[in-house]
């Protein structure tokens, strides 16, 4: 019977050494996220990272930044430090602006880009407003395209807002964003999305459907009340999440043999469709879907609305592009800016000031994140410095 014994004492063993490995692992989850991202959170992560309470529900817009809400927010990204979060008065990731200087500055819309991703001081907005010496209203909103960041920027501007300049930070997954536009709700301070697609638009099977406000309030009730075992064990298991990375490989090599979907569903809780992919399938091609396509119609109407606000009100309008990590969705900003300036418009591109070899000695992304880290923040502050100084 001492195989029995030994089984016992052996499994016993085994479990002790888990339960204390999951213990110690859980006190250092955000350093250990570092290397192993998604540790700590649940894979039903209600608030998508972000602090609960700095957005509020926006019957228009779909939603906002809270005004005059101070929170901290360590998961955005998970391998920076923890950085305070807030809304000013007017609803902007920015200081507060008296009377006096909410005229004549630099207006900085964008999305998750301008927003944050990193501490206050080490923004590429405040970086600008340091060295140029003009104040600079910050008023990026993460997980937004041109047509929040217009109607936000509108709603200011009939307020009293009145600057000079306005520079729209563009990235690649804009017109995913503008698409669904408005979408994604806040339930009980969390940022909820309210899309689900199901399909490619590429093979015209494409179709998506908006969730109601009640439906989304049943649904996160039953998930926090009932949360699965899978997200319980990436959420409090670092055993679980070092086995998971480290045959993540394996289990998709066997998944694709096997011809089972990655996803349990083809329908995913997402506003992102890829629709970068509507520049070209080709990267050196000439020409794109983007002019006409229904997919980005919204956002062309957006983008030449915003060029006739400029016109009409005198003030300078710049598109400034922000290329992706991924070099492959970048080629739809081409097709953007030849549309922008067929209307009139103004835009320039952050790479010609600082290409991808550029980027890649200066490592301007995290290393785990897509986002400019401080580095790429300071670099880009350096272009828009020179950028607004040459118009």
């Amino acid at each position: 019977m001492s195989w029995i014994k030994n089984s016992v004492l052996t499994t016993f063993l085994t479990m002790a050494t888990i339960f204390t490995t999951d213990l110690v692992g859980y006190i250092f989850k955000d350093k250990l996220a570092v290397i192993i991202p998604g540790y700590g959170l649940a894979i039903d992560d209600f608030s998508r990272g972000y602090p609960i309470g700095h957005f509020q529900n926006d019957s228009e817009i779909g939603f906002d930044i809270t005004p005059k809400f101070k929170t901290t927010t360590s998961t955005k990204p998970r391998e920076y430090e923890t950085y305070e979060v807030w809304g000013n008065g007017y609803g902007c990731f920015d200081d507060e602006w008296s009377e006096d200087e909410i005229i004549g500055g630099i207006y900085l819309a964008g999305d998750s880009f301008t927003w944050g991703y990193t501490k206050y001081d080490k923004k590429f907005g405040t970086l600008l407003e340091k060295t140029t010496g003009k104040k600079v209203y910050a008023c990026g909103v993460t997980h937004t395209g041109q047509g929040h960041q217009f109607q936000k920027f509108k709603r200011l501007y009939e307020n009293g807002l009145k600057p000079s300049v306005v520079v729209v930070n563009v990235t690649p997954n804009d017109p995913d964003n503008d698409y669904f536009f408005p979408h994604t709700a806040i339930i009980d301070g969390f940022m909820v999305e309210s899309v689900e697609r199901c399909g490619d638009f590429e093979t015209g099977d494409f179709s998506y459907r908006k969730l109601s406000y009640e439906n989304l309030v049943s649904e996160i009730s039953e998930r926090q009340n009932h949360p699965t075992w899978k997200s319980l064990l990436r959420q409090y298991s670092l055993t679980a999440n070092v086995i998971a990375n480290v045959t993540h490989s394996m289990r998709h090599k066997i998944n694709k043999r096997s011809n089972r979907p990655i996803e349990q569903s083809s329908c995913v809780r997402s506003v992102y469709a890829d629709l970068s992919a509507i520049g070209s399938a080709y990267p050196n091609s000439k020409y794109s879907a983007y002019p006409y396509s229904e997919y980005t119609e919204k956002n062309r109407n957006f983008i030449s609305g915003w060029i006739a606000h400029a016109k009409l009100n005198n003030y300078l309008l710049i598109f400034s592009f922000i290329p992706s990590i991924d070099v492959s969705s970048n080629n739809l900003l081409k097709f953007v800016n030849q549309f922008i300036i067929k209307n009139g418009g103004v835009a320039h591109s952050f790479d010609d000031f600082c290409g991808i070899k550029c980027r890649g000695e200066n490592k301007v992304y995290f290393q785990f994140d897509a986002h400019f880290n401080e580095s790429g923040n300071k670099l880009y502050a350096q272009y828009l410095k020179k950028l607004i100084e040459s118009k």
